[in-house]
């Protein structure tokens, strides 16, 4: 479980012309399927989340894509879907905004959106270049460098401008057609959306505007990846090698203990949900958010446990 190819003359010519039509075909393979927009954006105001959804294409090359925040700040999460990313392998692909924008390379999952078949799954995407480094999962990962670095996405929104520069998203793989999604200007979908996940952090019981004046967000006493063993792996599911990922939110007091466990979203089946709950509220211990002149604040923690089959 990760919670992680005789006579010349006349011969030569037509190999030549054999060659010239081969590599026109393959030219003509690799060109970018350029999908226009066939419908609005759809914004969705759930409990626990914000998505962004619209379609572009039409008939066997209509593709879903949908872009999803479970918080407040600029990262999120983002599905493509559909028939025209039937040959693509979430293993090599790199999907990019443009001109100039963000770009997300590994940590895809492949899966389904209801009726569009397959879906690509990625986390973490920014829409924006970002300036810093990646973050990571692996056994070095920083918690509190990742608390600090979730902080200061919350707390500093881009220009209006630099969004609305946003026009296109390709998902790219070597030997393989490009997919060239025109989104149109981004502006507006994504003041819609922070407004969006603000409205929602304030339903939680939190002061978006005093969280973006914190000093940190609560920070884990010791690595998460602790929290959930392979013994969490219900048993059942295991056994008929079923996988999921879940979203989940951990309200934490000023204490740093968590008071409440939120599945912001899963794949289910709900035996991952009630196994993620059970664990964290049983082990998980948090350094409380404070405020910029020391004061412990209730907070909050969000994060992604995914249950992989064989691993």
């Amino acid at each position: 479980m990760k919670i992680v190819f005789a006579s010349l003359g006349k011969g030569v010519i037509a190999c030549a012309l054999c060659l010239a039509q081969f590599h026109a075909s393959l030219a003509k393979e690799k060109e970018p399927l350029v999908l226009s927009p066939s419908s609005k954006w759809n914004l969705n105001y759930a409990d626990d989340s914000c998505k962004l959804a619209r379609f572009f294409g039409t008939g066997d090359d209509r593709v879903a894509v949908i872009i999803s925040r479970f918080e407040s700040g600029n990262s999120f999460h983002l599905a493509v879907a559909g028939k025209p990313l039937t040959h693509f392998s979430a293993d090599h692909i790199t999907m990019a905004f443009g001109p100039d924008g963000g770009s997300l390379n590994r940590g895809f999952m492949a899966g389904s959106l209801g009726t569009f078949k397959p879906a690509l799954f990625g986390s973490a995407a920014h829409l924006l270049k970002r300036d810093d480094n990646d973050e990571t999962e692996d056994d070095n990962y920083n918690h509190e460098e990742h608390a600090a670095y979730t902080l200061r996405d919350l707390q500093a929104p881009p220009a209006a401008d630099e969004e609305a520069a946003i026009q296109w998203l390709e998902v790219r793989q070597k030997a393989r057609a490009t997919v060239h999604i025109e989104l149109g200007s981004m502006g507006q979908p994504m003041a819609a959306m922070r407004k969006c996940t603000d409205e929602l952090m304030t339903h939680w019981g939190i002061d978006v505007a005093a969280h973006r004046q914190l000093a940190n967000l609560p920070i884990p006493t010791k690595s998460p990846g602790k929290w959930l063993t392979s013994a969490d792996y219900p048993s059942d599911l295991q056994a008929r090698g079923a996988q999921g990922i879940i979203q989940f939110r951990l309200s934490v007091d000023a204490d740093g203990k968590p008071t409440q466990c939120h599945i912001q979203q899963s794949s289910r089946p709900a035996g991952f949900d009630r196994a993620v709950c059970k664990a964290l509220m049983k082990r998980a211990q948090f350094e409380p958010a404070h405020t910029r002149d020391g004061k412990a604040i209730a907070s909050y923690w969000r994060s992604t446990v995914k249950f992989v089959a064989g691993r």
